[in-house]
């Protein structure tokens, strides 16, 4: 069994714990990295350069052709699809965002990739802040960068936010006050999605963070769950899994 007052908590490792209990354990507990996939390696490119652009270190300007030599530099293994090149999509998808991108500059950057370091309950947590930004009327907004398209459902929309929700537990210490608004930038597809912090929502996402831990430390068999798609696309531990290669 998993002894999880040892262990540091992040959304994700929460969150992974619901989609494949036996990736779970081989990542947490073996500790092993696995093989990670282009559509996490592209995800990490955009996130780098909106980074360098809040710190400073790219102009607006340049962020477009930046994206192109990154992108170009990388070998690309997407899966085949029918009805689209992945590949030429998600870079054309990409200079689209970037060609029409204008900027934070209505925005004061509190913090960028924030380091953030909590408890709930005596467990102890940390999570990067994407972006953490104050508009000209002082409301904070915590804002993360998403690859996936769009949220497929009301109910996914809200399970995202969970995320942000408790990035704001050491955000209120800090400065005094909630969050105004929780933004998810859909850069793929130039989708803003945002909510509005809810007090409930908040709550919501520290009982689901402490039922996981709870279900995470008396679970003993971490049991795989198979899903074709995640299991031979986005699985870090796709070619090694036992029971996707029976």
């Amino acid at each position: 069994m998993v002894d999880v007052k040892e262990m540091v908590w992040s959304f994700s490792r929460l969150n992974s714990f619901h989609g494949c209990k036996y990736a779970w354990h081989r990542s947490y507990v073996l500790k092993e990295r696995g093989e990670s996939n282009s559509f996490a390696i592209y995800g990490t490119l955009v996130h780098e350069l909106f980074e360098q652009y809040t710190k400073g270190e790219l102009e607006v300007y340049e962020l477009v052709d930046e994206f192109e030599k990154r992108y170009d530099a990388n070998v690309w293994d997407f899966p085949p699809n029918k009805y689209v090149n992945l590949s030429e999509s998600y870079r054309n998808q990409g200079v689209e965002y970037f060609t029409s991108f204008e900027g934070f500059d209505q925005y004061t950057i509190l913090g960028t990739e924030k380091k953030i370091e909590f408890e709930i309950n005596g467990y102890k947590f940390v999570g990067y802040i994407d972006s953490l930004l104050e508009d000209e009327y002082g409301k904070m907004i915590v804002q993360d960068y998403k690859s996936k398209a769009s949220f497929k459902s009301k109910k996914e929309k809200k399970e995202y936010a969970r995320q942000l929700y408790l990035y704001s537990v050491p955000l209120i210490e800090e400065y005094q006050k909630n969050p105004d608004k929780l933004i998810f930038n859909m850069f793929r597809k130039q989708i803003i999605e945002e909510i509005k912090f809810d007090i409930k929502e908040l709550e919501e996402a520290k009982k689901w963070a402490l039922e996981t831990i709870k279900s995470i430390g008396i679970e003993e068999e971490f049991p795989a769950t198979i899903n074709d798609f995640f299991c031979s696309q986005l699985c870090n531990h796709r070619f090694i899994c036992e029971e996707r290669l029976k």
